[in-house]
């Protein structure tokens, strides 16, 4: 009952307004979900990005700070048009979700999704400790640096067992 569908972004996220382009105003929680929101898949700064790896500031204040600069960006497409994969869109309505409710995205996951699901293996943190099954890039075993930064968490990043992956997936 804090968020709304249908409620634009400049009024979710007020504080973004001043620097949000025009086209972007109007945006949903659905347009972002569902990618149609016409944004870019990542704010085109591979730079800046990659500062958010030894930011301190908490996690809420990295996401407004990257998404001040996000929605200041051209759009990709028409609001409502083609679908385009936007991580963007993500970390915005995990903003959203965090500016409605006082509390983190990483908190709201294990109140409203992990703990109600029974999911107890469920962690935020990207790098697998020793001995943990790794992804692989390019033919070789990821490392921390083939990761993306926490603050992009609300566009995935969740790592968990295969127990608890089915527990998600038959709840949706």
């Amino acid at each position: 009952g804090v968020l709304s569908w249908e409620a634009p972004l400049s009024e979710m996220l007020p504080d973004l307004a001043a620097e949000m382009r025009p086209e972007y105003r109007d945006v949903t929680l659905v347009d972002l979900m569902s990618h149609r929101a016409g944004l870019p898949e990542n704010h085109s700064d591979e730079a800046y990005f990659r500062t958010f790896f030894t930011d301190t500031r908490p996690l809420q204040e990295q996401r407004l700070a990257y998404l001040r600069l996000a929605v200041a960006d051209a759009p990709v497409g028409p609001t409502r048009g083609e679908p385009s994969y936007s991580n963007t869109g993500l970390i915005l309505a995990g903003a959203i979700a965090e500016q409605a409710t006082g509390k983190s995205y990483e908190t709201l996951m294990q109140e409203e999704v992990f703990g109600p699901l029974g999911m107890t293996t469920a962690v935020f943190n990207q790098i697998p400790d020793a001995g943990e099954t790794s992804g692989h890039i390019d033919g070789r075993m990821s490392v921390a640096a083939d990761g993306n930064p926490q603050m992009i968490l609300p566009a995935g990043g969740v790592r968990m067992t295969l127990a608890d992956w089915a527990r998600f997936c038959i709840d949706q």
